[in-house]
């Protein structure tokens, strides 16, 4: 118990002294309470600034953020009495936005997110000596954190939330917020820049860059921020990157960050289908293969992960309208050399849901098929892009792995194999034999060894296929 507001000042200073960052609960309880006590008396601000200015090393974080609780002393005063020590105070907040210690990380993320507050909110009214090393220091605390979030995105450390406790502040302006975000998002999406290159991007997309596959703790953090923007934001935002970047981003992270958008907006999937669909008029129009590349890129994103919001990859590119004769030859010029590195999912799709053709370009569409029907045969693959059961699936692999539980799952329960079966097995026989039967024949386990010994007895496994399986598995 306190009996002034000098020793309260006195035992704070002990406490200064004796803690260090982050706090135990102990030492946060502790601290807590000296400032329980010295709100119980008149606040004396010249004994404050005689305490303060006795200091000789940096406080500790969780201090200042009592001090700026109460409004014994704010945060933008004490910026600007250690302007030059912007480096170590953002050490300070990367210590404690990585803190393991569960039984602090509540209080950890309200006092990070209450000083950050106070440095978000600065701008073009904030006195220039002020505004410039806090957002400096604003800066430094943000690349830090994204610096560590991506340099190990599966680590088993997270951050304390201290983002959704900012986010949610009714303390914060409205106009800052949005810059905060929309800057956090930028600086997400440039670390490491090149680091997958569109080739890589198109080849790669679906198994390594949608939401299912990315780390979960960035989805996270790209879903916190774009709750607090609007859709018109992200899109502006997305349009700066492609267009003004000249690819200075990582596509792995843009593509995460878009997969987020699709799946939490409401409202903006109709806005984003038509950005794609103009930057591949613009491209087209201006023989912009990079501009090209981002609208399928971001389209193929889209239809990955929401087909319902968005629509389906077969219906975008299908319904496309690309118009001069000029800009659908060099669309399909484009699609062209692009064949040895596309997914086969879009190279099936692209052969059965072609877009309407101008006049005299049919002769364009003829070769790209040609070409495209040509690479699906050297990978032993057939036109077919819809699964057993006429569905749209993201991957090959989802695809067929789904047909051969469906089929098992009817034949466990009734000993029958369905009529959707036979059926492909006779219209459908290149997908039945090229793509049902090699997933079916993939594997042993008791439960498909039924299954399979039904379909040969019927005469509906060639010998050949069943007696590799039966040298490889049994």
């Amino acid at each position: 118990m306190c009996s002034s507001f000098e020793e309260c000042l006195y035992k704070l200073s002990e406490h200064c002294i004796k803690s260090k960052s982050p706090y135990s609960r102990r030492e946060i309880d502790d601290l807590k309470d000296v400032f329980k006590h010295m709100k119980k008396y008149k606040s004396d601000f010249s004994a404050i600034n005689c305490w303060f200015n006795l200091q000789g090393s940096l406080l500790s974080l969780e201090c200042l953020w009592q001090l700026q609780t109460l409004n014994f002393i704010h945060f933008t005063s004490y910026i600007y009495f250690n302007a030059d020590s912007v480096v170590q105070l953002s050490e300070d907040f990367e210590t404690l936005i990585w803190c393991q210690d569960d039984a602090v990380r509540d209080d950890l993320s309200e006092c990070v997110a209450t000083l950050l507050r106070v440095l978000v909110n600065l701008g073009g009214h904030t006195p220039r000596d002020i505004c410039k090393p806090g957002q400096q220091l604003l800066t430094l605390i943000l690349e830090k954190f994204v610096d560590r979030l991506l340099r190990d995105p599966f680590s088993v450390d997270e951050p304390i939330p201290f983002l959704p406790c900012l986010l949610a502040s009714e303390e914060v302006v409205p106009s800052r917020l949005r810059v905060f975000c929309l800057s956090l998002i930028r600086m997400m999406v440039q670390v490491d820049p090149g680091a997958v290159t569109v080739q890589e991007a198109i080849e790669c997309q679906a198994e390594k860059f949608t939401t299912a596959k990315s780390p979960p703790l960035i989805s996270q953090v790209f879903k916190e921020v774009l709750s607090s923007v609007t859709a018109e934001d992200f899109i502006e935002e997305l349009k700066f990157c492609i267009t003004s970047l000249q690819e200075q981003f990582n596509w792995c992270w843009l593509l995460t960050a878009v997969s987020v958008f699709v799946l939490s907006s409401v409202k903006g999937i109709a806005s984003l289908k038509g950005v794609t669909e103009e930057w591949v008029g613009q491209a087209c129009a201006n023989r912009d293969a990079n501009l090209l590349s981002s609208a399928l890129l971001i389209a193929r994103q889209c239809c990955a992960e929401s087909p319902v919001k968005f629509c389906s990859y077969s219906a975008w590119f299908g319904g496309l309208q690309v118009r001069p004769a000029s800009a659908f030859a060099y669309f399909f010029e484009f699609l062209s050399e692009l064949v040895p590195h596309e997914p086969v999912l879009c190279l099936k799709i692209h052969v059965n849901k072609l877009p309407s053709p101008p006049p005299n370009c049919h002769s364009v569409i003829a070769d790209y098929v040609v070409l495209a029907k040509t690479r699906l045969a050297d990978l032993r693959q057939s036109t077919d892009y819809l699964g057993l059961f006429g569905e749209y699936t993201t991957t090959e692999q989802e695809g067929r792995k789904s047909d051969v539980a469906k089929v098992l799952a009817h034949f466990k329960q009734t000993k029958e194999i369905m009529k959707i079966v036979l059926e492909a097995s006779v219209f459908r026989r290149q997908f039945y034999e090229d793509v049902f039967l090699t997933e079916l024949l993939k594997d042993s386990d008791e439960e498909l060894v039924e299954l399979i010994e039904k379909l040969y007895s019927m005469g509906k496994i060639p010998h050949g296929m069943y007696s590799r399986w039966k040298q490889s598995h049994m």
